[in-house]
């Protein structure tokens, strides 16, 4: 009546995964690299689409025209009447001036209130000679 246990012996120990747990591993691995690939495409697109314009339009008027530009003359047309984004009513001079016989026009920035301007003066202006409409006057205001 009085049995005695039986010492359990350590079964062999086999290894804890399997080769099909280390392919499912590498299948799950290459999804996460995928969808990290396509979550930094979507951050990217989220920084470009809003700033992407201003960004080239700040490299085009910073580094590009003053760069690469070709200067001419150019003619203080008319006033404009704007709203500034932070401001009150302002008037500002806008330039013509022409390449290939077309005639462009653009903002100078110049107050219409300086007195060192007038409509009909000559002001310094730098522009692109293959798309000419991306100009910049380079007097100072």
């Amino acid at each position: 009546m009085n049995k005695k246990k039986k010492k359990t012996e350590c079964p062999a120990k086999k290894p804890q995964h399997d080769e099909a747990y280390f392919r499912y591993q590498k299948k799950r691995a290459a999804i996460n690299k995928r969808k990290m690939r396509g979550m930094w495409g979507l951050l990217a697109a989220m920084i470009l689409v809003p700033f992407g314009p201003a960004l080239f339009m700040l490299f085009m008027y910073k580094v590009i025209i003053p760069n690469c530009g070709t200067e001419d003359k150019a003619v203080l047309e008319h006033v404009v009447r704007y709203t500034g984004r932070f401001s009150r009513w302002g008037r500002q001079y806008f330039y013509t001036f022409t390449v290939n016989g077309k005639t462009y026009e653009r903002n100078s920035n110049i107050d219409a209130d300086n007195p060192n301007y007038q409509l009909g003066d000559t002001v310094d202006i730098m522009y692109l000679k293959i798309c000419p409409y991306f100009s910049m006057c380079t007097e100072k205001k």
